[in-house]
């Protein structure tokens, strides 16, 4: 596989995923798995990534997206503090792109989700008790993260540690919404392709759950928002929504 202009999405999982990865499928000048599917390889393989055997990983690509600016999308990578030095390792000219979305609403949606899978089966306040419980003993978990992984701040320091700021495009999930062309361009120009090529408008998905409880939703904020200041320190963000 050619490592010239290769891209990496490591989103926070829940933050608008499955729509930024519809609208690069339908670059032509961008290569994804079959379907658009998530890799996994730098979490799931990462035995092949530490001995630098990329096999597998090439083989899931088909010859034509090997070709293009190839892409993987897979939110997991941004949580897992392994995985951005193995993705470092074998491209240290990686180009990522991470989408973060109001951190109350995304371990909201990351709990749906795991519910819908049969991998969650308690209510989400006993949900996060369970979370705090399980992370004091067992560390990094891909379920039990509701909470954890909604602390994005010290993911990005991670991020911004092993790579140049300028391979890094960092979004919010509110963009792809509210301004769909202009953060496509901005996208499509990060990555050195056709800005020509704007896919039309989707819906991102917030899921069909019932409204989370207003008392849970305030002591949530308030979990997040000294992180939600040293992110926008960070970024030279204004994210004063996200700790209302």
């Amino acid at each position: 596989m050619s490592t010239h202009g290769q891209l990496r999405c490591c989103r926070g999982s829940k933050s608008g995923t499955t729509a930024l990865r519809s609208f690069l499928s339908q670059h032509p000048d961008i290569g994804l798995v079959d379907g658009g599917s998530e890799t996994h390889f730098f979490n799931k393989h990462s035995a092949a990534a530490a001995r630098k055997d990329y096999d597998l990983y090439h083989a899931m690509y088909t010859p034509q997206a090997l070709s293009l600016c190839t892409g993987d999308v897979t939110p997991i990578y941004l949580y897992r503090a392994d995985c951005l030095p193995a993705i470092q390792q074998y491209n240290p000219d990686m180009k990522l792109i991470v989408l973060l979305r109001n951190p109350v609403d995304r371990a909201y949606s990351h709990w749906g989700m795991e519910r819908k899978k049969k991998k969650e089966s308690r209510g989400f306040l006993p949900a996060l008790l369970h979370e705090a419980r399980y992370l004091r003993t067992h560390g990094q978990h891909p379920v039990y993260s509701y909470i954890q992984r909604s602390f994005y701040d010290a993911q990005i320091a991670r991020l911004h540690r092993l790579f140049p700021a300028e391979n890094c495009l960092i979004l919010r999930n509110e963009d792809l919404r509210n301004a769909h062309s202009a953060t496509l361009s901005k996208v499509f120009r990060f990555l050195g392709v056709s800005e020509m090529i704007q896919p039309a408008p989707a819906a991102v998905r917030t899921g069909s759950y019932a409204p989370m409880h207003p008392v849970i939703r305030r002591g949530l904020t308030a979990v997040f928002r000294k992180d939600i200041r040293r992110l926008e320190a960070r970024l030279n963000w204004d994210l004063s929504d996200w700790c209302r």
